[in-house]
């Protein structure tokens, strides 16, 4: 932890070097700028702006009032921050193109999106104004609330007017400056925030925005000092928030969040002190750089436990800044980058680094097989196979008190050739209710909706005290072996234990064994055996039930004499508000107990 005279001191021997031209030089070297739309690997990529370009109406729509009530009213966000990120769609593309291309009508537009920005009513979203954005006694500090978008608008501003200062007009620049300092600055300095010390995305997004923004717009070295100390305290807590085992128990889309503001942060810190602070160097932080490698299943499929979505775009930018960084670090295929409609928040920290931190010449890397083991988060993931024939697994243990949780432990995920035929159903529509007040009545939340048991009819309970144990993580060549202790994931005092086993054959046809046995002090009524997926079963015959996807399928077999079958039907609103069909195949055993024990395999077929 660095002191604000340490600090100071770095801040002064790099403001000599060059200060704030030293900020993300890649950026600011023209000739690369000039020469990408003549770079295919580059113009596609200025291809894909150039054409939402096209797609924007010749004027900037107002968010109004009914927009902005719509959260309080109903619940609902996707209306209203859909006409937010517009403008910051807008934004990042008139930024890139003004960059690219330096067109006149292209920096006339910036300027007139940068205008319409600085004239909203409060940067941050309804769904952030802690459920007070209609109450009129709260309406004025609601321009002076600091949460991600707020943070992240100021540091978006600060960085483009760095960029194109000799571009844009000078009330423009000077406004900018106004604006983040009454709205950010000013109201971080005046008070602290929950989000400084929660460890989640929150903290590394937040602090690294207003810091970043900070060293593009402060002159005074002591006044910069002051807020980086604090900054760099929250990114602490950022990084003390991860387990040693380096995964993010938020998913591979949050880690892309919080870490790579915590990586633009330090390499924009490294640069503002000439190399004096270097917050990289690190082994804690290696390991959390190599986590989004270990999170591939297949293609662009990632592990999409708690609020994660299953098809993932990784940013090509942070990524191979990552690889030069740490050569341990595995770059997947470039047909899986981020495109620039693929984020729907169009964060143009992550955009403009895409087109600056990458490099041509970096191929791809990432392993086709591989197994890997979280011991502190007690997640697995494995890749096997080659050629037609591959299969993804990962299964899960922790506890039920995680950031953006779901009541999964002892649940699983499995591929076949790509295609995921039982399911995590991953984030879904963020809303006040999912967000706060009734969370776990939503399928995609609850254990109802993953693959787990239903013990007397009892789902397993939120909160940090319902947790799994890992009893065996064991791999070889041929298998691997993960085991968990369950009980404690139900709220059941009668149950004294409640194990899993998977073991996964990688070798011959690839298949999936789990077995379920439970102790209690009580008889065990009803044990249901549940697994979710997006693809209608279809019961073969008795003791056999398949899930057919499109170019592959799983055979669920197991005992008939011990099981009997049910499917059944739900509907899950995915994060974009998109109703999807669940289907739910529940194994029922047929013998009442004090124990027992179910064995089920899942067979595949390419």
């Amino acid at each position: 932890m660095m002191t604000q005279e340490e600090l100071y001191t770095a801040l002064i021997y790099g403001a000599e070097e060059g200060g704030e031209r030293l900020l993300l030089p890649e950026a600011r070297n023209r000739d690369k700028w000039r020469e990408m739309p003549s770079s295919p690997f580059y113009k596609s990529m200025l291809d894909e702006v150039v054409e939402a370009e096209k797609q924007f109406p010749p004027y900037t729509p107002a968010i109004s009032f009914s927009l902005y009530r719509l959260y309080d009213d109903t619940g609902t966000r996707l209306a209203y921050e859909k006409a937010y990120f517009h403008r910051r769609q807008k934004l990042s593309a008139y930024a890139i193109l003004s960059l690219a291309y330096g067109e006149e009508r292209h920096i006339r537009a910036l300027e007139d999106i940068i205008w319409a920005i600085c004239d909203e009513f409060t940067w941050s979203l309804p769904a952030h104004l802690d459920g007070k954005s209609l109450v009129g006694k709260n309406v004025g500090s609601h321009r002076y609330m600091v949460e991600l978008f707020a943070a992240e608008t100021a540091f978006y501003l600060a960085e483009i007017a760095s960029l194109l200062k000799d571009k844009l007009a000078e009330a423009v620049v000077h406004r900018i400056a106004h604006e983040v300092e009454d709205r950010v600055f000013s109201a971080y300095a005046k008070r602290a925030f929950y989000w400084e010390t929660e460890g989640s995305n929150w903290t590394a997004v937040c602090s690294g925005a207003i810091g970043m923004a900070a060293m593009y717009l402060i002159k005074d070295e002591a006044k910069l000092a002051a807020i980086l100390e604090r900054t760099t305290a929250g990114m602490a807590c950022f990084i003390g928030g991860y387990l040693d085992d380096g995964a993010c128990c938020e998913g591979v889309m949050y880690w892309n969040y919080g870490f790579g503001y915590f990586v633009m942060y330090a390499e924009l810190l490294k640069e503002r002190s000439g190399g004096r602070m270097d917050l990289m160097q690190v082994e804690k932080i290696r390991r959390i750089a190599l986590f989004q490698q270990k999170s591939y299943l297949s293609r662009d499929q990632v592990v999409n436990f708690a609020d994660c979505i299953p098809g993932y775009r990784y940013s090509i930018g942070l990524t191979h800044r990552l690889h030069r960084t740490y050569a341990e670090v595995e770059v997947p295929s470039p047909h899986y980058a981020m495109r620039f409609q693929d984020d729907h928040c169009y964060r143009w920290g992550q955009i403009v680094r895409s087109f600056v931190w990458s490099d041509p010449e970096i191929g791809e890397t990432l392993r086709e097989e591989a197994f890997h083991y979280f011991p502190e988060t007690q997640v697995v993931v494995s890749r096997s196979g080659s050629g037609e024939h591959k299969a993804g697994f990962a299964a899960k243990g922790g506890h039920n008190g995680e950031f953006h949780n779901h009541n999964d432990l002892g649940h699983f995920v499995f591929q076949v050739n790509g295609e995921t035929l039982l399911a995590d159903l991953g984030a879904g529509e963020y809303t006040k209710e999912y967000g706060v007040t009734s969370r776990y009545q939503f399928i995609g939340t609850t254990s109802r909706g993953h693959s787990v048991p239903i013990v007397n009819g009892t789902f397993q309970s939120a909160g940090p005290r319902f947790s799994a144990q890992v009893v065996e993580a064991v791999s070889t060549p041929e298998q691997d072996v993960f085991e968990l202790e369950l009980a404690n994931a139900y709220d059941i005092p009668e149950l004294t234990s409640m194990r899993r086993r998977f073991l996964f054959k990688k070798k011959g046809p690839i298949s999936l064994g789990i077995t379920d046995s439970f102790t209690s002090l009580q008889t065990i009524n009803c044990f249901v055996e549940r697994f979710v997926t997006f693809q209608e079963p279809t019961e073969v015959e008795p003791g056999r039930v398949r899930i057919q996807g499109s170019h592959a399928h799983a055979d669920l077999t197991y005992d008939a004499g011990q099981l009997s079958a049910e499917c059944s039907q739900d509907i899950f609103s995915n994060h974009l508000g998109e109703h999807k069909t669940v289907y739910l195949i529940d194994l029922t055993l047929l013998q009442k107990g004090k124990a027992g024990k179910v064995n089920i395999w899942i067979e595949t077929q390419g």
